[in-house]
Protein backbone atom coordinates (compact mmCIF):
# COMPACT_ATOMS: atom_id res chain seq x y z
CA UNK A 1 0.00 0.00 0.00
CA UNK A 2 1.45 3.33 -1.08
CA UNK A 3 -0.92 5.85 0.47
CA UNK A 4 -0.94 7.53 3.84
CA UNK A 5 -4.49 8.86 3.43
CA UNK A 6 -7.17 7.83 0.97
CA UNK A 7 -10.18 10.12 0.61
CA UNK A 8 -13.29 9.15 -1.34
CA UNK A 9 -16.29 11.37 -2.14
CA UNK A 10 -15.57 13.71 0.77
CA UNK A 11 -18.49 15.96 1.63
CA UNK A 12 -18.37 18.60 4.36
CA UNK A 13 -20.97 21.25 5.17
CA UNK A 14 -20.94 23.84 7.93
CA UNK A 15 -24.41 24.94 9.01
CA UNK A 16 -24.82 28.55 10.13
CA UNK A 17 -26.67 29.69 13.23
CA UNK A 18 -28.45 32.30 11.14
CA UNK A 19 -31.68 30.71 9.88
CA UNK A 20 -31.62 33.03 6.86
CA UNK A 21 -28.13 32.04 5.75
CA UNK A 22 -27.41 29.03 3.60
CA UNK A 23 -25.16 26.24 4.83
CA UNK A 24 -21.58 26.55 3.61
CA UNK A 25 -20.38 23.67 1.44
CA UNK A 26 -16.67 23.20 2.08
CA UNK A 27 -16.07 19.95 0.18
CA UNK A 28 -18.31 18.14 -2.28
CA UNK A 29 -17.41 14.70 -3.65
CA UNK A 30 -13.64 15.19 -3.40
CA UNK A 31 -11.44 12.10 -3.87
CA UNK A 32 -7.66 11.88 -3.62
CA UNK A 33 -4.79 10.04 -1.94
CA UNK A 34 -1.72 11.33 -0.10
CA UNK A 35 1.45 9.32 -0.69
CA UNK A 36 2.92 7.71 2.43
CA UNK A 37 6.47 8.64 1.39
CA UNK A 38 5.80 12.35 1.07
CA UNK A 39 5.78 15.58 3.01
CA UNK A 40 2.47 17.20 2.06
CA UNK A 41 2.10 20.99 1.84
CA UNK A 42 -1.52 22.22 1.67
CA UNK A 43 -1.83 25.63 0.01
CA UNK A 44 -4.59 27.94 -1.16
CA UNK A 45 -6.23 31.31 -0.55
CA UNK A 46 -7.74 32.23 2.82
CA UNK A 47 -11.15 30.68 3.34
CA UNK A 48 -10.76 27.96 0.70
CA UNK A 49 -10.87 25.09 3.22
CA UNK A 50 -7.20 24.29 3.94
CA UNK A 51 -7.61 24.16 7.71
CA UNK A 52 -10.92 22.32 7.34
CA UNK A 53 -9.11 19.64 5.34
CA UNK A 54 -6.40 19.38 7.99
CA UNK A 55 -9.05 19.03 10.71
CA UNK A 56 -10.78 16.25 8.79
CA UNK A 57 -7.59 14.31 8.15
CA UNK A 58 -6.53 14.65 11.79
CA UNK A 59 -9.86 13.51 13.27
CA UNK A 60 -10.55 16.89 14.84
CA UNK A 61 -13.68 16.98 12.67
CA UNK A 62 -15.86 14.47 10.85
CA UNK A 63 -17.16 14.56 7.26
CA UNK A 64 -20.88 14.72 6.56
CA UNK A 65 -20.46 12.02 3.93
CA UNK A 66 -17.74 10.16 2.12
CA UNK A 67 -14.80 8.23 3.47
CA UNK A 68 -11.41 9.10 4.92
CA UNK A 69 -9.07 6.15 5.47
CA UNK A 70 -5.56 6.00 6.84
CA UNK A 71 -2.96 3.33 6.23
CA UNK A 72 -3.49 1.33 9.42
CA UNK A 73 0.24 0.78 10.07
CA UNK A 74 0.38 4.38 11.29
CA UNK A 75 -2.14 3.56 14.03
CA UNK A 76 -1.39 -0.01 15.06
CA UNK A 77 2.25 0.62 15.90
CA UNK A 78 1.05 3.01 18.63
CA UNK A 79 -2.29 1.42 19.50
CA UNK A 80 -2.03 -2.35 18.94
CA UNK A 81 -4.91 -2.76 21.38
CA UNK A 82 -7.30 -1.41 18.73
CA UNK A 83 -6.74 -4.71 16.89
CA UNK A 84 -7.10 -3.33 13.38
CA UNK A 85 -6.72 -6.32 11.08
CA UNK A 86 -7.30 -4.54 7.79
CA UNK A 87 -4.61 -2.56 5.99
CA UNK A 88 -6.77 0.56 6.14
CA UNK A 89 -8.65 2.25 8.97
CA UNK A 90 -11.76 4.21 8.01
CA UNK A 91 -12.47 7.30 10.07
CA UNK A 92 -16.22 6.96 9.70
CA UNK A 93 -15.98 3.77 11.76
CA UNK A 94 -14.30 5.58 14.65
CA UNK A 95 -16.40 6.47 17.66
CA UNK A 96 -15.39 9.52 19.72
CA UNK A 97 -13.37 7.60 22.33
CA UNK A 98 -11.36 5.73 19.70
CA UNK A 99 -10.77 8.95 17.77
CA UNK A 100 -9.49 10.60 20.94
CA UNK A 101 -6.99 7.77 21.52
CA UNK A 102 -5.72 8.07 17.95
CA UNK A 103 -5.32 11.85 18.14
CA UNK A 104 -3.41 11.62 21.41
CA UNK A 105 -1.17 8.66 20.65
CA UNK A 106 -0.68 8.70 16.87
CA UNK A 107 -0.90 12.37 15.90
CA UNK A 108 0.96 15.51 16.90
CA UNK A 109 -0.38 19.04 16.38
CA UNK A 110 1.27 22.41 15.78
CA UNK A 111 -0.75 25.62 15.45
CA UNK A 112 -0.11 29.15 14.20
CA UNK A 113 -0.94 30.67 17.61
CA UNK A 114 1.15 28.08 19.51
CA UNK A 115 -1.70 27.16 21.95
CA UNK A 116 0.59 27.07 24.97
CA UNK A 117 -1.06 27.15 28.39
CA UNK A 118 -0.01 30.46 30.04
CA UNK A 119 0.11 29.22 33.65
CA UNK A 120 2.24 26.17 32.80
CA UNK A 121 5.99 26.39 32.31
CA UNK A 122 7.74 25.13 29.20
CA UNK A 123 8.35 21.61 30.53
CA UNK A 124 4.74 21.27 31.71
CA UNK A 125 3.42 22.46 28.34
CA UNK A 126 5.48 19.84 26.54
CA UNK A 127 4.17 17.15 28.90
CA UNK A 128 0.46 17.93 28.35
CA UNK A 129 -0.21 15.10 25.85
CA UNK A 130 1.41 12.67 28.30
CA UNK A 131 -0.91 13.77 31.07
CA UNK A 132 -3.97 13.24 28.88
CA UNK A 133 -2.83 9.67 28.25
CA UNK A 134 -2.17 8.98 31.95
CA UNK A 135 1.63 8.95 31.85
CA UNK A 136 4.26 11.33 33.13
CA UNK A 137 7.87 11.28 31.99
CA UNK A 138 9.86 14.44 32.67
CA UNK A 139 13.07 12.90 31.31
CA UNK A 140 11.44 12.24 27.93
CA UNK A 141 9.98 15.76 27.85
CA UNK A 142 13.40 17.22 28.66
CA UNK A 143 14.89 15.22 25.79
CA UNK A 144 12.37 16.73 23.38
CA UNK A 145 13.27 20.21 24.60
CA UNK A 146 16.92 19.39 24.01
CA UNK A 147 16.07 18.41 20.42
CA UNK A 148 14.59 21.87 19.81
CA UNK A 149 17.47 23.55 21.70
CA UNK A 150 15.38 24.91 24.58
CA UNK A 151 16.82 23.03 27.55
CA UNK A 152 17.74 26.27 29.29
CA UNK A 153 14.12 27.49 29.04
CA UNK A 154 12.28 24.55 30.61
CA UNK A 155 11.25 26.53 33.72
CA UNK A 156 10.23 29.64 31.80
CA UNK A 157 6.60 30.58 31.10
CA UNK A 158 5.14 31.35 27.64
CA UNK A 159 5.07 35.10 28.26
CA UNK A 160 8.85 34.99 28.74
CA UNK A 161 9.49 33.44 25.31
CA UNK A 162 9.86 34.86 21.83
CA UNK A 163 7.55 33.74 19.03
CA UNK A 164 10.17 31.40 17.62
CA UNK A 165 10.79 29.87 21.04
CA UNK A 166 7.06 29.34 21.59
CA UNK A 167 6.80 27.46 18.32
CA UNK A 168 9.78 25.29 19.23
CA UNK A 169 8.00 24.41 22.48
CA UNK A 170 4.95 23.49 20.38
CA UNK A 171 7.12 21.25 18.18
CA UNK A 172 8.53 19.49 21.25
CA UNK A 173 4.98 19.00 22.54
CA UNK A 174 3.89 17.60 19.17
CA UNK A 175 6.71 15.04 19.32
CA UNK A 176 6.28 13.98 22.95
CA UNK A 177 4.13 10.90 22.18
CA UNK A 178 6.39 9.86 19.26
CA UNK A 179 3.52 10.30 16.77
CA UNK A 180 3.25 8.79 13.31
CA UNK A 181 2.01 12.03 11.77
CA UNK A 182 2.38 15.71 12.65
CA UNK A 183 -0.32 18.11 11.45
CA UNK A 184 0.90 21.70 11.33
CA UNK A 185 -1.56 24.54 10.66
CA UNK A 186 0.33 27.67 9.54
CA UNK A 187 3.35 26.88 11.78
CA UNK A 188 5.26 29.92 10.54
CA UNK A 189 2.30 32.30 10.26
CA UNK A 190 3.23 34.40 13.31
CA UNK A 191 6.99 34.41 12.74
CA UNK A 192 9.41 36.67 10.91
CA UNK A 193 11.23 35.24 7.89
CA UNK A 194 14.37 34.30 9.84
CA UNK A 195 12.47 32.38 12.52
CA UNK A 196 10.16 30.88 9.89
CA UNK A 197 13.12 29.29 8.11
CA UNK A 198 14.48 27.97 11.42
CA UNK A 199 11.12 26.34 12.18
CA UNK A 200 10.81 24.82 8.68
CA UNK A 201 14.34 23.39 8.89
CA UNK A 202 13.67 22.06 12.38
CA UNK A 203 10.37 20.42 11.41
CA UNK A 204 11.88 18.71 8.39
CA UNK A 205 14.97 17.54 10.29
CA UNK A 206 13.00 16.13 13.21
CA UNK A 207 10.45 14.44 10.95
CA UNK A 208 13.31 12.65 9.20
CA UNK A 209 14.99 11.66 12.48
CA UNK A 210 11.77 10.35 14.02
CA UNK A 211 10.31 8.97 10.76
CA UNK A 212 7.26 11.12 11.35
CA UNK A 213 5.06 12.19 8.45
CA UNK A 214 4.33 15.90 7.96
CA UNK A 215 1.05 17.41 6.75
CA UNK A 216 1.41 21.21 6.68
CA UNK A 217 -1.04 24.02 5.90
CA UNK A 218 0.76 27.21 4.90
CA UNK A 219 0.63 30.56 3.12
CA UNK A 220 4.43 30.66 3.22
CA UNK A 221 5.75 30.30 -0.34
CA UNK A 222 9.30 30.15 1.01
CA UNK A 223 8.47 26.84 2.72
CA UNK A 224 8.21 25.11 -0.64
CA UNK A 225 11.61 26.43 -1.72
CA UNK A 226 13.20 25.44 1.58
CA UNK A 227 11.86 21.91 1.32
CA UNK A 228 13.26 21.61 -2.20
CA UNK A 229 16.67 22.06 -0.61
CA UNK A 230 16.08 19.95 2.50
CA UNK A 231 14.17 16.83 1.44
CA UNK A 232 16.76 14.25 0.39
CA UNK A 233 14.31 12.22 -1.66
CA UNK A 234 13.27 15.32 -3.61
CA UNK A 235 16.90 16.26 -4.23
CA UNK A 236 17.45 12.79 -5.71
CA UNK A 237 14.29 12.57 -7.80
CA UNK A 238 13.04 16.14 -8.28
CA UNK A 239 9.51 14.84 -7.75
CA UNK A 240 6.71 17.04 -6.50
CA UNK A 241 3.33 15.40 -7.12
CA UNK A 242 0.46 17.90 -6.77
CA UNK A 243 -3.09 17.06 -5.75
CA UNK A 244 -5.77 19.47 -6.94
CA UNK A 245 -8.88 19.88 -4.76
CA UNK A 246 -11.96 22.06 -5.27
CA UNK A 247 -11.11 22.90 -8.90
CA UNK A 248 -7.52 23.79 -7.92
CA UNK A 249 -8.59 26.16 -5.10
CA UNK A 250 -6.55 23.89 -2.81
CA UNK A 251 -3.25 22.44 -3.97
CA UNK A 252 -1.46 19.73 -1.98
CA UNK A 253 2.18 19.57 -3.05
CA UNK A 254 3.70 16.20 -2.16
CA UNK A 255 7.49 16.17 -1.84
CA UNK A 256 8.14 12.52 -2.61
CA UNK A 257 10.89 11.20 -0.38
CA UNK A 258 12.07 8.13 -2.30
Amino acid sequence: MEYLFEVKDLHKIYNTKDQYSEAQVIFEKESFTIDKESIAIIQGKSGCGKSSLLNLLSLLDQPNAGEIAINSEYITKHLPELEIHEDRFTYSDSEDKKASFIRNRCFGFIFQNFHLVPHLNVLENVMLPQLFSGVKNEVHASQKLEEVELTEKLNKYPEELSGGEKQRVAIARALIMNPSIIFADEPTGNLDSENAKIIIDLLETLSQEHKTKLIIVTHDHEMKETLKTNVEGYRNTGRIEPIFIKDKKIIVDQFIDY
